[in-house]
């Protein structure tokens, strides 16, 4: 026995039914679904004509071996440090945010322990928000060892991690033979994280996680300067400055 056709008047009934089901669904996911971006709800206001420190971006690019063993690449990771902290510049020019340069390439040996502290922060930050327990608490590097940054004359810091594996032809060639017996092989890989702290009191103001900014760029190594250009846009959404 066939279904009964709707008739005019239980049509609009049943797509209104449809319509507030699929928003039920969409309110659903956006509550579940942990935010990749933090914003401090007790950070200062930003100051007028702020000036912003780009720390030197912590880089590590390594190649994927076929054994599934990481190697580093110093020569890969010297080359997208230095795209990606010229991206880093040219978004914040084009936003008119003036910028402070380290000076160097690598981390001095006294602002070591400033790095270690944002790194455990934004570790904190990270797990709070895939546990969804941000709440009110505050996260900021310890004044007394914020003040070694006093030199650089800079409200905010600017604080970049990526680490990224590329696979070798031999680990690519393994990831095919395993594909047809069933079985997924690492080959590709590749996450950032940035913060954004104020030197005036060590809060993190903001921070970004998001695993799919680094999309637009492809193949780190090789990537133009077009993709990281798409790709910084990504990694700074809704920046406060």
């Amino acid at each position: 026995m066939g279904r009964r056709p709707l008739d005019r008047d239980e049509e609009p009934q049943m797509k209104r039914k449809i319509t507030l089901l699929f928003a039920i669904v969409l309110f659903l996911n956006a509550c579940v679904a942990p935010s990749n971006i933090y914003h401090s709800s007790s950070s200062l206001s930003v100051p007028m004509n702020t000036s912003v420190l780009i720390v030197p971006p912590d880089v590590v690019i390594s190649l994927l071996n076929a054994g599934g063993n990481k190697e580093p690449r110093a020569d890969w990771s010297e080359n997208v440090q230095s795209s990606l902290e010229d991206a880093i510049q040219g978004y914040l020019y084009s936003k008119g945010v003036r910028f402070i340069s380290y000076g160097q390439k690598t981390i001095a040996d006294e602002h070591i322990d400033i790095m270690r502290q944002a790194n455990v922060l934004m570790d904190a930050v990270e797990l709070s928000q895939v546990r969804q327990g941000i709440g009110e608490r505050i996260y900021a590097i310890d004044k007394s060892t914020l003040e070694k940054l006093t030199p650089f004359r800079a409200e905010y810091a600017l604080v970049t991690v990526l680490r990224a594996e590329l696979a070798s032809g031999g680990r690519t060639a393994v990831a095919i033979l395993s594909s047809i017996a069933g079985v997924a092989v690492k080959t590709n890989s590749a996450e950032f994280r940035v913060a954004l702290f104020d030197l005036r009191d060590g809060q993190l103001k903001w921070a970004n996680f998001d695993k799919a900014a680094l999309a637009e760029v492809g193949n780190l190594v090789k990537a133009n300067e077009s993709g990281w250009e798409k790709a910084i846009a990504h990694i700074l959404v809704e920046i406060p400055l």
